[in-house]
């Protein structure tokens, strides 16, 4: 849409190309204003992924090298990206989960460096434990542009997810690094969700 407008109702759209339309306020369920103006982490290829397992695998061990490359747009068990949020303001102490249909579930020890979209302006993303995993999982994430480290945290299972807003104004390169906690790599399923960088 080129423009829009609201008289009582209805909606009324006019295209680039000068069409028009109205509908009713009613019949639409979400407006996307985001077009053009967000790109996924997930839909991003990587200029590097890799992937170091704590005890060194022969070169032949190619399935266990699979099981610990980053995931794509589902968790490290196959299913969606979820994480845990505290209960809500009522007091109550019941974690709610939500679910993410982009992102990237990485285990330690992983990095990851991808190109900055050109005009982007911010990298924003929730950083957490996958649920399935969050009484023993416990990793230090970095995030660096260029040569700035931006994001030192250390993440635990038992706390809630990480928000990530990070400026990337004129910045070239993003490095993800997901680094060994206090147990190991027990349960270091981090899951990176709704990663985007936004112009």
């Amino acid at each position: 849409a080129s423009e829009w407008a609201s008289e009582g109702d209805t909606l009324l759209v006019t295209s680039p190309l000068g069409h028009r339309l109205s509908m009713s306020w009613d019949s639409i369920r979400s407006i996307d204003f985001s077009a053009g103006k967000i790109t996924y982490l997930s839909d991003l290829e990587p200029l590097k992924a890799a992937w170091d397992a704590l005890i060194e695998l022969p070169a032949a061990a190619s399935a266990i090298q699979e099981h610990g490359r980053p995931k794509v747009d589902r968790s490290h068990l196959g299913g969606p990206l979820e994480l845990a949020f505290p209960g809500d303001s009522s007091g109550s102490t019941i974690a709610q989960v939500r679910s993410f249909a982009k992102g990237v579930a990485l285990r330690s020890r992983t990095e990851l460096v991808y190109r900055v979209p050109q005009e982007a302006r911010r990298f924003r993303a929730w950083a957490g434990i996958d649920p399935a995993f969050a009484k023993q999982g416990h990793v230090r994430l970095i995030l660096q542009v260029d040569e700035t480290v931006t994001v030192d945290e250390t993440i635990d299972g038992s706390h809630a997810p990480v928000k990530i807003d990070v400026p990337v104004d004129g910045v070239r390169r993003l490095r993800i690094q997901v680094d060994y906690g206090d147990y190991l790599d027990s349960g270091d399923l981090l899951n990176l969700c709704d990663a985007k960088f936004i112009k």
